[in-house]
């Protein structure tokens, strides 16, 4: 017993003489210690590259391309009916700057061919976005923490596909909701109408 115990005297100062080593290091990730100044660990470069805000940028434009390129063949529609409508290309592009709405537009722009007034055609958009005031009601609920500002800016965005994925954004599994996220989702969207009416109302000739 007298041996024993020494000799596990001996591994105990013996273990004590070597430093610690950090078992992440044999899984193939560096260790603190082994990790040099201004190296950065390959498993946090990525993040190192993209900042959290343009992280949520991305996502938002992700989010929301594949409406961009629903509405774009669509709006494309739109800018040569509106040209049709005695309509030029400029006056159709800032109706889809200002209104974006597909259905109103559409609408707005059949009433003119078929020479309805200025009231008649306000009153029947208006009746029609009616519904944009219940869903902007809904997604206020979502954007309680979001400020007075950024809900003024959002506004412009509400529609239906618009609105359907902000209902979804923080549920089962999908990106948490957030301002520069909702914004970037909004504005691919935004810009994938614009952009089909000027295409549509440029070359409505040859549509």
């Amino acid at each position: 017993q007298t041996i024993l115990g020494a000799q596990d005297n001996h591994r105990t100062a013996a273990d004590a003489s070597y430093p610690a080593r950090d078992c992440s290091s044999q899984r193939g990730v560096p260790a603190e210690s082994e990790i040099h100044p201004g190296h950065v660990r390959p498993d946090l470069e990525f993040k190192e590259k993209m900042p959290i805000d343009r992280q949520k940028l991305m996502g938002g434009i992700k989010i929301g391309f594949p409406v961009a390129v629903g509405y774009f063949p669509i709006a494309v529609a739109f800018g040569a009916l509106a040209v049709e409508a005695q309509l030029t290309w400029f006056e159709a592009v800032l109706m889809s700057v200002m209104v974006f709405a597909g259905a109103s537009q559409f609408m707005a722009a059949g009433m003119i061919i078929a020479g309805a007034g200025g009231f008649q055609i306000i009153t029947a958009t208006f009746l029609v976005n009616l519904r944009h005031l219940i869903m902007s009601m809904a997604v206020n609920q979502r954007l309680k923490e979001f400020s007075v500002g950024w809900k003024s800016i959002l506004s412009l965005g509400i529609t239906d596909e618009t609105f359907a994925l902000i209902t979804l954004q923080g549920e089962k599994g999908q990106q948490e909701l957030e301002p520069r996220s909702a914004s970037a989702m909004m504005t691919t969207a935004y810009g994938g109408w614009v952009s089909g009416t000027l295409l549509g109302s440029l070359t409505a000739g040859f549509i």
